[in-house]
């Protein structure tokens, strides 16, 4: 359960600004410190046993110290762990997701032991229904909502917008972006023309993309050059505070000029506005953004799994603000495009090599995107065959024989020759 420590107050003799942090150590191992939030003094109780609680106080000159114990006692309360867990901003109707588990946790001994979790989904703000989170169908028209469900614990999700781009019929591509723009299906593009005349304006596109293989072809049409610069901004879906922006903007020789995170921006070689296409990709083995044909520029972002949302935003907008947009992750979009990209898989190859007999190696968890639609885990399938061509057998004593698991496996190479993942 969440814990709060009473009020507390600070007094200096001299006037001078105290420095107040507070930590909380289970059964004295630094190991199991959490540290707690000054202004909310909350943390959540994990463990049954005795908990210091420690001030620490510093001035200018001075550092003070106060601690007290609590204990804490087993309740049998369960708690719904969503931290962590991803859910897109937007659905596509009618696709199939693979949702992140939410766990459950009973708190009914010394430390927490998962129990389990029910799924349950209101599409439209009608009556809830089970799901399977490895395999939910989106029914909706609108609107949808989670409920998660353990014993006598219930928690919800945001309630989250369901967008229909024609999965499963006719894919309407345009409908993959949302924003305040017009959009305009071309034969070879989409041209997106900003709303507002002045100030900023931005887009989203709705699904996921892998950042691995990341690639944009765009150009600036005549006439709907009136804006500073055009960001795409590729952000973490597991932690929005690591994104990635690339700025294309417009230099005061005309040219369009392409910077990455604020670093030094680059001549791409052609006019801000131009009647062809220009491409920029990125590349994971060189870490680096090419431009076709051009200059290349480091990408120095870390994301957790690879996939990222990605919005697009018209800078400092003074007249008709315009784009076009003919690929995305090398997906075509247009009227004519239909989904011809196959998926990303993404995975560590940190242990490809040669290693030595009865070597234990880990074969990482994969992922997975496709630009268009969801992942959807019983598409995914990991096999690792033997030498011998039989299939290897992880130390915890799964067959890695193509069901999809989303976790990493370790196994050993008992055998001389070639193992393959």
């Amino acid at each position: 359960m969440i814990y709060t420590l009473p009020e507390h107050s600070i007094t200096s003799i001299n006037g001078e600004t105290v420095e107040i942090s507070i930590s909380a150590v289970f059964e004295n191992d630094e190991k199991n410190k959490v540290e707690i939030d000054p202004t909310t003094r909350e943390f959540l109780v994990e463990q049954v046993g005795t908990y210091a609680i420690k001030y620490v106080c510093k001035g200018v000159l001075t550092t003070t110290e106060y601690a007290y114990e609590v204990e804490s006692v087993s309740a049998g309360n369960i708690r719904i762990d969503k931290s962590g867990v991803y859910l897109p901003e937007y659905l596509i109707k009618n696709a199939a997701y693979t949702l992140d588990e939410v766990r459950a946790y009973c708190y009914d001994g010394k430390t927490p032991t998962e129990v389990d979790c029910q799924y349950y989904v209101s599409e439209d703000g009608g009556a809830e229904r089970a799901i399977v989170p490895a395999n939910y169908i989106v029914q909706a028209n609108s609107t949808v909502r989670f409920k998660y469900v353990s014993t006598t614990a219930v928690e919800y999700s945001e309630t989250i917008t369901v967008v229909d781009v024609g999965f499963g019929e006719t894919l309407v591509m345009e409908n993959y972006f949302l924003g305040d723009v017009d959009k305009e299906s071309k034969s070879a593009s989409i041209e997106f023309t900003a709303n507002a005349t002045s100030g900023d304006s931005t887009m989203k596109f709705i699904n996921a993309l892998a950042f691995d293989s990341f690639s944009i072809a765009l150009k600036v049409p005549e006439g709907k050059d009136g804006y500073s610069s055009f960001d795409v901004i590729m952000t973490d879906v597991y932690d929005a505070s690591v994104s990635c922006v690339l700025k294309f903007a417009k230099a005061q020789n005309g040219n369009m000029v392409l910077s990455v995170n604020g670093g030094v921006a680059v001549d791409m070689g052609v006019l801000f506005t131009t009647n062809r296409y220009t491409t920029v990709s990125y590349t994971q083995a060189t870490n680096k953004f090419t431009v076709l044909g051009g200059a290349s520029l480091d990408g120095p972002v870390a994301f957790t799994t690879g996939n990222v949302a990605v919005q697009m935003r018209f800078n400092d907008i003074n007249g008709v603000a315009g784009i076009e947009i003919q690929s995305l992750n090398s997906q075509r979009m247009s009227k004519m495009a239909r989904d011809n990209v196959k998926p990303s898989i993404m995975y560590d190859d940190s242990e490809k090599g040669e290693r030595d007999i009865n070597t234990v190696i880990t074969v990482s968890a994969p992922w997975v995107s496709d630009v268009l639609s969801p992942y959807l885990q019983k598409n995914l399938k990991l096999k690792v065959s033997l030498p011998n061509g039989n299939y290897a057998t992880a130390l915890s004593g799964e067959t890695l024989d193509g069901d999809c698991y989303e976790k990493s496996y370790q196994i050993k190479l008992g055998e001389y020759g070639k193992y393959q993942v």
